[in-house]
Parts: structure tokens; sequence; C-alpha cells
């Protein structure tokens, strides 16, 4: 069973402001920042004339440590626009990199590529993609980008010997909804305070969907699902009985660094449907919660 088709706006100001009220009790237990990552420098705000994103991404490797090339990416996003923060790292030792830029190879309806900052204006290549859809309010879509920059050959002192214009294209960058959620761990035996607690909130909204989903052994199931969600795992119960014919899992995390997300999942199996999943979530926007089960593979 799929989650039900995501509203046309994230909240109404009501909700927004009751939301806000309830996130400022930290007795949830949950950090509501951002995942670690590529901070977005102050200089590419101020161009994009924003005070600073509404949420960062961690940070992914897009290429091997060991390949020419080690590229790595923050995904940054604001009021529609996705920017996209590269890191590369040269692996050549006779080759100096200048004037990095990002190029979208693969130009999708519905977005837009409205700025692109060299690695000379800033330390990350940077390329900003507006999604042009105003009902849409997160991207989940795979991109094709490459680099395009000039190769300063040096010797063995370091003595530039000429350059020339290169390029280098880059495995898909897939933006998906796992990119949204931070890990935030719960202090054990913190679960079902937490769970109650946001009950308690006027804000809470919960969903409970059942799901059938491809895994052979309950072991593999409660990996696969812990993978889903990208969260963190509360309880110890990552930890699996393999005799037994069911298993509680329990995650909390985050939704765009600022709602509280917490899942309940009974993972079995049934002689009709083979691998079952029943899981329940709570939060403080039903939003956050539908585009979270979107997880669910």
């Amino acid at each position: 069973k799929e989650a039900e088709e995501k509203k046309d706006t994230y909240s109404t100001p009501e909700q927004h402001t009751k939301q806000e009220e309830a996130i400022e009790d930290d007795s949830y237990g949950i950090d509501f920042s951002s995942p670690p990552g590529f901070e977005l420098e102050q200089s590419i705000c101020t161009r994009l004339g924003i005070e600073a994103p509404e949420f960062s991404t961690t940070t992914k490797d897009i290429t091997s440590p060991s390949d020419e090339y080690y590229v790595q990416l923050t995904g940054h996003f604001h009021c529609r626009k996705l920017i996209l923060q590269f890191n590369v790292q040269n692996n050549i030792e006779e080759h100096k990199l200048k004037d990095i830029t990002v190029h979208l190879e693969n130009p999708k309806a519905g977005y837009t590529t409205v700025d692109q900052i060299s690695s000379e204006e800033s330390q990350y290549p940077t390329i900003v993609l507006i999604f042009e859809d105003p009902s849409r309010v997160f991207i989940t879509e795979t991109f094709k980008f490459k680099l395009k920059f000039t190769v300063i050959e040096v010797d063995e002192d370091g003595n530039e010997e000429g350059d020339y214009e290169d390029e280098y294209s880059l495995d898909k960058v897939s933006i998906a909804v796992s990119d949204y959620i931070g890990k935030q761990a719960l202090a054990n035996g913190q679960f079902m305070n937490a769970w109650e607690m946001i009950k308690q909130n006027e804000a809470c909204a919960e969903r409970l969907e059942t799901f059938q989903i491809s895994f052979k052994t309950l072991k593999e199931a409660v990996a696969g699902v812990i993978d889903f969600f990208g969260m963190s795992v509360c309880e110890g119960s990552d930890k699996v009985d393999e005799t037994s014919k069911s298993h509680n899992l329990f995650l909390a995390g985050t939704f765009f660094g600022m709602y509280p997300v917490l899942v309940r999942g009974q993972i079995g199996f049934n002689s009709q449907y083979g691998c079952v999943l029943r899981v329940g979530v709570r939060s403080m926007n039903d939003n956050a919660i539908q585009t979270v089960l979107e997880c669910i593979q």
C-alpha cells in the first residue's frame, strides 16, 4: 500500500505556529539542527538573497576517494531552490584544476538552472536549480552533472607547463526522500516517552500503514527498513532474534531539520503476503509523515 498523495501546501500559518511552539520544547530529546555537511558560504547566501538555507543534507560521496577526481556533494534547500555544492579533490599530482563549474547534463522539465558559481568564487563549485511547480514542496529527482574546468600541467618542481580545457562526467545524483531526514538518537528508554509526548501536542499527526516488502528473512527485513528510513535506531531494536516470527523496530529522526518524526514498526511474515511491515509514524506535521512514508520501497 502506498502513502496518500501529498497536499499542495506544507502547512497553514496557524498549523505552522503551533508546530514552531511545539518544537521549541526540547523535552522530546531531539536535536532539530541540520545534519553535518558543507556549510553554505555567506557570500552565496547574499548572492541568492537569503539569510541561510532552510535545510542542508549530510555530505555524500559522488565518486570514490581513489578516483582521479574525488567528488562529494552537499545539498541545500530554500524556497523551491535546490543548491548543490560540490567538493572536488584532484588526485592527479601532475595537474592543478582551475575555474571548476558544474553543469546539468540531463535538463528536466520543471527545473531551471538559475545560477552557477565557480571554484574561483567559492570554496565549493555550486549549481542552483529552481523547480517551477509551486505545489512541489520537496524535490525527489535524479540528475546527471558534469564538471568543466581548466587543467594546469605542472612539473615535479611545481612549475606550470601549460593548460587546457577539460570536463568530467559524474555518476547520477539522486535526491531522495531520505536526504531530508536527519538521524537523531534518543537516550535509551526514552522512545515511548517521546512517542506519548508528541501525541499530547495538539499539532500531533499520526499515520498507520501496512506494506508488503520484499525480504526473505527477518534479519534482512529489519536492516532493510532501517535503511529505507535512514533514521536512528532506538532501544537497541536493530538486534534481531531470528527464531522469532515478528520484530518490533523503533526509529527517531527529524524531517527537514524542523519536525520530529518517530516510527514504530512491526515486521513479520505472512503465508499469503510474505514479509509484511506494519508501521505507525508520529510527527507534528502530516505532510512530513506522508513524505517520510515514501521512503518505503
